[in-house]
C-alpha cells in the first residue's frame, strides 16, 4: 500500500471514528467544520503536491459521501530552492497558513534536503501563526539511525527535539508515522508527540 492509500484510509477511520464518538451520524451537528482549528492547509512538500491534490479530494469526497464534513481543505506548495552561494531559499505564502489547520506532508529517507526541509516548513507555519501543526510521513526519516550506543546517536529524537524548537509560536502538536520500527522513533519528542500507524 502507497503512501497515498495510506493517508486516506487513516482519513477515513478518523472520520468514521468521529461519527462514531457523537453517537452516529444522526447526532452529528453538521454546520460548524469538522475541523474546529479553522480550515484545513496540506502544505506539501517538494515531490508530494500532486499526491496532497489527491489526499485533499479524497478528504473532501468521503467527507461529502458521510454527509458531515464542512471544512475546505486548501494544498499549499511549499518552494525549496537555493539562493547562488548555495544557501536555500524557501517560500510559502501566508493565505492558507495563518489561523489554519496545518498538515505537512512530506516522506523519504533522512537526507539531509529532507530534513532541512521539515525544519523550515514546520518553522515557517510556526512563525506564520498557523492554529496547529502535524507532521504526516509514511516513512519516518531517519529510522535507519535508530542505534544508540558507545559509536552511534539515535538520530530521530536528535531531529524531533529540534523540530519542536523551532516551532516556538505554533507548537509542533503531532508527527504521524506508518508503521514505525523502533521504540526511538516512537519516544522520540515526549508525552506520546510520535503517534504510529500500523498499516501492516
Amino acid at each position: 500500500m502507497g503512501l497515498k492509500e495510506n493517508l486516506l484510509r487513516l482519513v477515513e477511520e478518523t472520520l468514521e471514528s468521529l461519527l462514531q464518538k457523537h453517537g452516529g451520524d444522526e447526532q452529528l451537528d453538521r454546520r460548524g467544520p469538522v475541523c474546529l482549528n479553522g480550515a484545513l492547509a496540506i502544505l506539501a512538500l517538494p515531490g508530494f503536491y500532486e499526491i496532497a491534490r489527491q489526499v485533499a479530494k479524497g478528504i473532501e469526497e468521503r467527507g461529502h459521501r458521510l454527509g458531515m464534513f464542512r471544512t475546505k481543505v486548501d494544498v499549499v506548495d511549499f518552494h525549496a530552492d537555493y539562493f547562488a552561494n548555495g544557501e536555500p531559499k524557501v517560500r510559502l505564502g501566508k493565505d492558507h497558513i495563518g489561523g489554519h489547520d496545518v498538515v505537512i506532508l512530506g516522506s523519504g529517507p533522512g537526507t539531509p534536503e529532507l530534513l532541512v526541509n521539515i525544519t523550515h516548513a514546520i518553522a515557517f507555519a510556526s512563525r506564520r501563526r498557523a492554529r496547529r501543526i502535524t507532521l504526516v510521513t509514511s516513512y519516518f526519516p531517519l529510522c535507519k539511525s535508530d542505534v544508540e550506543n558507545a559509536r552511534e546517536f539515535a538520530m530521530p529524537s536528535i531531529w524531533v527535539s529540534a523540530w519542536q524548537a523551532v516551532a516556538n509560536i505554533t507548537r509542533l502538536d503531532r508527527i504521524i508515522c506508518v508503521d514505525p520500527h523502533s521504540k526511538f522513533v516512537t519516544a522520540a519528542g515526549g508525552g506520546g508527540l510520535v503517534t504510529p500507524i500500523n498499516m501492516t
